[in-house]
């Protein structure tokens, strides 16, 4: 049987969408050793970035609509979470 078809339909849907980004560097990890391996680092490699931009988003936002004390107070409280 196949595993994926055991996944929620929507982290089926997050996967193959991933799946698919990362397919676009097919000619760089295939070159791999352990290519299934490789795949796997440029999947993580590109969930690390688009972590990278919201974490910035989030930041310029925040600079935006907070003063030095109001984000000094937002961050210990999203320290929490």
């Amino acid at each position: 049987m196949n595993w994926k078809s055991e996944l929620d339909p929507v982290i089926k849907d997050y996967l193959n969408n991933l799946l698919k980004e990362v397919a676009e560097y097919k000619k760089a990890y295939s070159k791999a050793k352990d290519i299934s391996r490789a795949q796997i680092w440029v999947a993580l490699a590109l969930l690390y970035r688009k972590i990278t931009v919201l974490e910035a988003t989030i930041n310029e936002i925040k600079d935006k609509l907070f003063n030095e004390t109001e984000k000094d107070k937002l961050e210990k409280t999203l320290k929490k979470y």
